[in-house]
């Protein structure tokens, strides 16, 4: 993987998702907006700390969080601690279950 500033295409190809995904987690806040590179383009780009978030985004999902907890987790204002995120994941374990979805609890 290049350490290299990403395009929004090739944020999402390495990240292994639609770009229209990786645009609908910017616009909703869960993906910080690109940093402007200091070139004489002063173009936008997407760094190694926002594929670090995709990733995350998409195991958190994969892990049956919604994207409301997710929110909750990577929120900068909200200082999320260690006992909040075991409440969040109890109350979401939770939910599973009330659903009958006990094996995306698994």
């Amino acid at each position: 993987m290049a350490l290299q500033p990403f395009t929004l295409a090739q944020l999402a190809r390495a990240a292994g998702m639609s770009v229209e995904d990786v645009r609908s987690y910017r616009d909703s806040g869960l993906l910080p907006p690109p940093k402007r590179q200091r070139t004489r383009t002063d173009d936008f780009s997407f760094q190694v700390e926002h594929l670090e978030r995709l990733r995350f985004i998409q195991r958190a999902l994969a892990h049956g969080f919604t994207l409301e907890n997710i929110a909750r987790f990577v929120d900068e204002h909200g200082l999320v601690t260690c006992n909040d995120v075991y409440r969040i994941s109890l109350r979401r374990l939770e939910e599973l279950r009330h659903t009958g979805d006990a094996k995306a609890a698994i």
